[in-house]
């Protein structure tokens, strides 16, 4: 009995043994990385994409190469794709698509509009489980970038970007202490700021009278402010092909900035003709708030750059500023309020994802933007190094936000309200003459958007009747 008992015993045992180890045949080695890790002694080659080449090089390739020595970038210039598709019309994703199958980039770097529908596609590799094998902190990029970048992978981070680009609304504090006003706290709307810059005087002739607000450089017109503000607040300017500018809140947005436009309040001024020559100090002075002279703007860190450019110039040329978060409607959806130019992707048919991981691991990486935190151009997505410029804080630039709803427009009639800036000036400025009332302003405005949407449409069939 007691051998018996034994065997019995035995047996238990290796019956156990055999099922746990068979178990773990079936599940398979759950510690096997997702990805291999790189192979130091094995040279590889990766192809990047770029619209110039020796941009990527200086941005990111060289520091890139000098810390793995083994991999080497060849850049593929996106020039030709956008040349050739002067003649082949294709959506932007058509032509990435059929870029990418062509030159077969082991990194394909998009925008964010274009990243989505690649993603969709399933272009990209999944980088959450080699994120999680290599331990990659991605906790120090904003999170509202992350966020923003699973939303347009349908939950899935395919990519990073780690530049950002946002805007902000700066002061002249000088003139508001000058002038006796004052801008109320809390978060601002835009009626707020252009009713604000309508109490700073406007006397003085065009070379010294000063402004309440001016637009970004070259949009100084009044249309260029109202799709800025009517969009920023949520508004659409055509569905499918039909203008939709006749409505109250447009209406509510056209009569604000043209009211603001005809007090004199804002700097209305052509854009300079190419064939006249002006110098690089004739340039920066062109801004009415680098030059002193106007008392809010909308601005990124180029415009910090050329106030700093400009006091090499002008040592005189002293004000205080800061920036603070743009304006926007508290009645309106949330909308995204930033851009991302870069986003670096794996391609997922890559012979060589690991290498390609790498570079893009390296530049999102925290050692690469402590390297490049005093660009002074460039808002990068980890913040921890640059806080402050000039002792002014860029947390303003920081404040992101997006609507997880948001529909992009990228198709053909996204050019409509380009093509519609020159002539919705013209009926502007007949509101500002008193030869309109804003309600024919407004009807007429979007009549022109319509015979630009309906031409885009004929573009449109045309073009599939070639098919």
């Amino acid at each position: 009995m007691m051998k018996l008992g034994m065997r019995v015993r035995t047996l238990v045992v290796l019956f156990c043994l055999i099922f746990v180890f068979s178990g773990c045949s079936m599940l398979g080695d759950s510690s096997k990385d997702v990805m291999e890790k790189l192979d130091p002694k094995k040279n590889f080659t990766i192809k990047v994409m770029s619209h110039n080449e020796q941009y990527f090089m200086q941005q990111f390739g060289y520091l890139f190469m000098a810390k793995y020595p083994n991999i080497d970038i060849e850049v593929v210039s996106t020039q030709k794709m956008y040349e050739a598709n002067q003649q082949e019309q294709l959506k932007p994703e058509e032509m990435y698509q059929k870029f990418i199958e062509t030159n077969k980039p082991d990194v394909i770097v998009v925008f964010q509009d274009v990243f989505e529908k690649l993603a969709a596609d399933q272009l990209f590799y999944d980088l959450d489980p080699v994120i999680a094998q290599d331990k990659f902190d991605i906790q120090n990029i904003q999170p509202q970038i992350i966020d923003y970048l699973k939303l347009k992978g349908g939950g899935k981070l395919f990519g990073l970007a780690p530049k950002i680009q946002s805007q902000a609304l700066f002061i002249n504090r000088d003139m508001f202490n000058k002038h006796g006003v004052q801008l109320p706290e809390g978060p601002l709307t835009w009626e707020t700021v252009l009713n604000t810059a309508q109490r700073f005087p406007t006397d003085g002739d065009d070379k010294t009278r000063s402004y309440g607000f001016t637009n970004r450089d070259y949009q100084t017109d009044p249309y260029s402010l109202i799709v800025m503000i009517g969009t920023a607040e949520g508004l659409i300017m055509q569905n499918e092909g039909k203008a939709a500018l006749n409505t109250p809140s447009w209406k509510k947005v056209f009569e604000l900035v043209s009211n603001a436009y005809k007090t004199n309040t804002i700097v209305n001024e052509a854009a300079p003709d190419m064939n006249t020559t002006f110098n690089y100090e004739d340039y920066l002075m062109r801004n009415k708030f680098t030059a002193g002279r106007a008392a809010m703007t909308i601005g990124d860190l180029y415009l910090i750059q050329n106030m700093r450019e400009l006091k090499e110039y002008k040592k005189d040329l002293q004000f205080n500023w800061e920036v603070i978060s743009l304006p926007k409607d508290a009645e309106s959806t949330q909308r995204t309020n930033f851009d991302l130019t870069e986003i670096f992707a794996v391609n997922a048919k890559s012979e060589n994802q690991r290498a390609a991981w790498e570079f893009v691991k390296y530049v999102n990486s925290d050692e690469f933007a402590r390297v490049h935190a005093k660009t002074p151009t460039d808002l990068w997505s980890r913040s921890t190094y640059l806080k402050s410029i000039d002792g002014v804080s860029l947390e303003p630039f920081y404040q992101l936000s997006f609507n997880s709803n948001e529909m992009v427009d990228t198709g053909e009639y996204r050019s409509a309200q380009y093509m519609l800036r020159d002539e919705a000036n013209k009926i502007i400025d007949e509101y500002l003459t008193n030869k309109k009332n804003i309600d024919q302003v407004l009807a007429e405005t979007n009549d022109k958007l319509q015979a630009n949407l309906d031409q885009i449409t004929e573009q449109m069939k045309k073009k599939d009747e070639k098919k």
